[in-house]
């Protein structure tokens, strides 16, 4: 009798494989819809008309996510509106996955939208002292979302690499609205922002949302070196002719240009560029600049502080084993933060302005 109970166990879950497996397919070629599975739940998770999980991480305030982070996205809805299924029973048919993905990544690289988002979650790594994220990880984000859309595009620091020029961030300044908890699901975004042909600074908006909630938003100004000549104009910036910008920036895009106007009573400390600061640029990376202008404050600062806008110009690059005396001094609102070279003259600035 238990051989027999054995056997029928056996038969129901090849039968139940074999029938999620059929509905998964059909549900890619578009012979079915997305309500046609609904049979399945619990068994499987569906992704909304949107690419949205319909769960309570993530809402209608950001775009879906994209393939890269810890959710896989079609910037275009699959056939019949079938995003995605995600089994999660002993029952499901681990092998049907690959096959949907292979139509996601397909959707995906035929994609070009012009804002590209990713998810993410707020892990210790991007908080200080409180459990909440802090600054620098906004610098942090906002690069990293530049870096994957510029891949996404098709001028990334690989393409760029092939004909011998790379991108320099010049300024960025980021506004600060609400707090992101520590473990909170947050949406990071980013778009270009259309120049006319001879310019040579190009523009990118970002902001980072959780929900409705909109946790900071941010402008970066940058320009493309060629390692020969020089600057490229924006023409030759590698954008597809057809590519779609979005032309609206925060705060209308407006930048403060500060002035070194420091003294050496403003000298707080003396920072040697190592190891950790260089990047593939082999120069320091911008968001070690904001690292070092926040150790001008304690750990309670940085964590208490109502900093309402960071704003960091890059001026000139420096290069392992430099050492720079960071500066800070008070002005209207907040602090005047800056990184002098042995010659005086300042690689970076950067102001911290309070709510």
């Amino acid at each position: 009798m238990f051989k027999n109970f054995t056997e029928l166990i056996k038969v129901k879950t090849i039968v139940t494989i074999i029938v999620l497996a059929v509905w998964a397919d059909l549900a890619v070629t578009g012979a079915i819809t997305a309500d046609a599975i609904s049979w399945l739940s619990p068994f499987t998770s569906v992704l909304s008309t949107s690419g949205r999980v319909r769960n309570n991480c993530f809402d209608d305030a950001c775009p879906a996510p994209r393939d890269h982070g810890a959710f896989l996205h079609n910037s275009g809805a699959m056939p019949n509106d079938l995003d995605f299924l995600i089994f999660r029973s002993c029952f499901s048919a681990p092998f049907m996955v690959p096959l949907l993905n292979k139509q996601f990544r397909e959707e995906q690289a035929m994609s070009s939208t012009p804002k590209y988002s990713f998810y993410t979650t707020v892990t210790p790594d991007l908080c200080g002292k409180e459990p909440v994220m802090n600054p620098t990880a906004a610098f942090t984000l906002f690069q990293n979302a530049a870096g994957l859309h510029a891949e996404e595009i098709g001028n990334g620091t690989a393409a760029f690499a092939e004909h011998n020029r790379y991108w320099v961030a010049t300024h960025t300044r980021i506004d600060f609205h609400e707090h992101a908890q520590l473990m909170e699901k947050i949406c990071v975004s980013t778009w270009a922002v259309r120049r006319k042909p001879n310019a040579v600074r190009g523009y990118r908006g970002y902001d980072i949302k959780s929900g409705g909630k909109l946790i900071a938003e941010g402008v970066t100004e940058w320009v493309v070196l060629d390692r020969e000549t020089g600057f490229v104009r924006f023409s030759q910036f590698g954008f597809p002719e057809d590519f779609e910008f979005y032309n609206e920036l925060p705060f209308g895009g407006k930048l403060t240009h500060y002035h070194d106007e420091f003294s050496d009573a403003d000298e707080v400390y003396t920072f040697t560029v190592r190891s950790s600061s260089i990047d593939t640029g082999r120069h320091m990376n911008n968001v070690a600049y904001v690292r070092a202008f926040l150790d001008c404050f304690t750990a309670d600062e940085v964590a208490q502080l109502p900093i309402g806008t960071m704003e960091v110009r890059y001026i000139t690059a420096c290069m392992e084993g430099e050492e720079l005396r960071i500066c800070k001094k008070e002005i209207d609102g907040g602090w005047l933060l800056g990184a002098r070279r042995s010659d005086g003259k300042c690689a970076a600035i950067a102001s911290v302005l309070l709510k």
